[in-house]
């Protein structure tokens, strides 16, 4: 199977995206999934990216990337807090923006308070997602 994607980020995602990608490669390099060969490259206007994909065996083979899917599981799952649904299905609206906000927020106030340093949750940085989800001027 081969696919190629085409896709355009906003001017202030490039910097983040490009630090998927490349966690995307460092993983293939160590993984090296058998039969995947991927590339990816930066238009000249530095937000538009092209990837070629080919997947011998489809793209189950993605699957054994944790960078290439880590990100999107959580942001695609139902969220008690906001109402049992996803974060992306809530960020549709302006009542669903704030809502995911103060989600991400409680998560945040959470981590910060775990009494060992040495804990990855006390030094996670959400930050991601809240550019993700282009929320950050909900930050505050």
């Amino acid at each position: 199977m081969q696919v190629m994607i085409r896709c355009k980020v906003k001017p202030d995602q490039v910097e983040r995206d490009l630090e998927l990608l490349h966690a995307v490669y460092e993983e293939m390099q160590s993984v090296r999934p058998d039969g995947l060969r991927y590339a990816t490259f930066q238009l000249d206007d530095k937000v538009t990216f092209v990837a070629f994909a080919e997947m011998e065996d489809g793209p189950g083979v993605l699957q054994q990337l944790e960078a290439f899917q880590r990100y999107r599981a959580t942001l695609d799952e139902p969220v008690g807090m906001l109402g049992g649904i996803s974060p992306r299905a809530a960020i549709k609206t302006e009542k669903g923006r704030a809502k995911v906000a103060e989600w991400l927020k409680y998560l945040e106030n959470r981590s910060a308070g775990h009494c060992d340093p040495t804990d990855p949750i006390a030094t996670y940085d959400f930050g991601w997602i809240w550019r993700e989800l282009a929320i950050e001027s909900l930050r505050r």
